[in-house]
C-alpha cells in the first residue's frame, strides 16, 4: 500500500440530503461518510446498489454540492454545504470516468483524447506527444481516425480512461467503469489501467459491484453501509503486486479477503 504522510483527498462527515417530492419526507443518500486516500493509492470502494456511491463520487468531483460535511484536496476545502453552485473538476484535478464512455460521436479517437487538453487551451505539441504514448500503452495505435461508432466497447473504454489520463489529473475518480464489458474485454482494460496507474502514480477510487474485482485492483477496499451510505469497514489488499488480475482467487490471502467484504455488502 501506498499511503503514507497527510492524506492527499479527505472525506469529513459528509452528507448528502434530496428534497420531498409529494408526500415523502427528506432523504439522505449519504450521511456522516468519512474516509482518506493518500498519494499513489489505488482505493475500490463497494457497496449495496443504491448506497449513494455515484453521488459520493459527484461530490468529490464538484458535479454536486454536500448537504453536511466538506471534502479537502491537500487540506484546502473543495467542496462543502457553503457553495453556492458546483465546480466540476477542482480546476483539473480531479478527472471522473463514469460508467458510459461518454466520447462525442462526431470526433475521432485522437480528437475525443485531446479534447479535454483543448478546452484547457494546453493541446501543443508536448501534450500531443502524450496522447500518442497513451494510446499506443493501450494499444489502440492505428485507430486514431476511427470514430467512436467504429470502435468496440472495449476499445472505446480505453479512450475514455486515456481521455481522463491525458490531462493529468493527480485523483481519477471511476464509477463502475468496465460494468457493461465482457469477461475477456474487462481483464485486458483492468490490467492496462494498472499498467498506467502504476506508470503514472495516480490516485484512484474506482467504484464497482463486483469483490473480486475490488481486490485485484485495489490497495485498500473500502465498504459501504446501505443507503443513507456511511464506511461499515476498510480492508487493506496484502495480496503483493504485481499481481495475476486473471487468477487473483488462488491468491492464499483472497479467500479471507473476500469473506471479510462479503459479510459487508
Amino acid at each position: 500500500m501506498k499511503s503514507s504522510g497527510k492524506p492527499l483527498l479527505d472525506v469529513c462527515n459528509l452528507g448528502k440530503r434530496f428534497e420531498a417530492r409529494g408526500e415523502e419526507g427528506d432523504r439522505w443518500v449519504v450521511e456522516g461518510m468519512s474516509f482518506a486516500l493518500y498519494e499513489g493509492e489505488f482505493v475500490t470502494l463497494i457497496g449495496p446498489s443504491g448506497s449513494g456511491k455515484s453521488t459520493l463520487l459527484n461530490m468529490i468531483a464538484q458535479i454536486d454540492i454536500p448537504s453536511r460535511g466538506e471534502i479537502l484536496f491537500r487540506g484546502e476545502v473543495i467542496n462543502d454545504a457553503t457553495r453556492n453552485r458546483a465546480s466540476p473538476g477542482c480546476g483539473s484535478r480531479i478527472g471522473y470516468v463514469m460508467q458510459d464512455d461518454n466520447l462525442l460521436p462526431w470526433r475521432t479517437l485522437r480528437a475525443n483524447v485531446e479534447y479535454p487538453l483543448a478546452i484547457q487551451g494546453r493541446l501543443n505539441h508536448k501534450t500531443r506527444e502524450r496522447v500518442d504514448e497513451l494510446i499506443a500503452a493501450v494499444g489502440l495505435s492505428g485507430f486514431e481516425n476511427y470514430y467512436p461508432h467504429q470502435l468496440s466497447g472495449g476499445m472505446r473504454k480505453r479512450a475514455s480512461i486515456i481521455r481522463t489520463l491525458a490531462y493529468d489529473p493527480p485523483v481519477i475518480l471511476m464509477d463502475e467503469p468496465f460494468g457493461a464489458l465482457d469477461a475477456e474485454s474487462r481483464l485486458h482494460i483492468q490490467t492496462d489501467l494498472v499498467r498506467l496507474w502504476q506508470r503514472g502514480e495516480k490516485t484512484i477510487l474506482f467504484v464497482t459491484h463486483d469483490i473480486n474485482e475490488a481486490i485485484a485492483l485495489g490497495d485498500r477496499t473500502i465498504t459501504l453501509t446501505k443507503s443513507p451510505a456511511c464506511v461499515r469497514g476498510e480492508h487493506v489488499i496484502d495480496i503483493p503486486r504485481p499481481r495475476a488480475l486473471d487468477s487473483i482467487v488462488t491468491a492464499p490471502q483472497f479467500p479471507g479477503l473476500f469473506t471479510r467484504i462479503r459479510a459487508q455488502v
